[in-house]
């Protein structure tokens, strides 16, 4: 598993774990997603050159006083990719930590664009989230 780390700074311990005890708001931070049901979802993802339709699921979604952890699985044609976030949340500071692997007949041929891809995803998820906990 490939693993990525963060310390954001946020303004309301309260209100960052009011937007994390709801998955949705999970969901809606994923960029491309077109469509939600429950707890799976559809993404339009860009794989190097190529545009393709991705269908993913939150696979699993906790939230224990100050901690929170999910896994989100991706499926595409050739390819899985598994994404674990786990974030905790003291005062003012979110750390983070979100591992990525892939599996599947294309995984090796598209390793380099798909972790460069899963990357970007998980800071984007970070971002969008940090920008909806951080709203005045």
């Amino acid at each position: 598993m490939n693993k990525l780390t963060g310390l954001e700074k946020i303004k309301s311990e309260d209100r960052a774990l009011s937007f994390f005890s709801d998955e949705g708001n999970l969901l809606q931070c994923i960029p491309g997603v077109k469509s939600i049901n429950g707890k799976k979802f559809v993404i339009e993802a860009k794989l190097g050159p190529l545009r393709a339709e991705l269908s993913g699921e939150v696979k699993e979604y906790e939230v224990r006083e100050h901690e929170v952890s999910n896994l989100l699985q991706v499926d595409g044609p050739g390819l899985v990719v598994l994404i674990r976030t786990r974030l905790n949340i003291q005062g003012s500071d979110l750390h983070w930590e979100a591992e990525y692997s892939m599996e599947g007949s294309l995984a090796k041929a598209l390793m380099n664009t798909v972790s460069k891809q899963a990357e970007d995803v998980s800071r984007q998820i970070i971002s969008c989230t940090l920008s909806k906990i951080n709203q005045s």
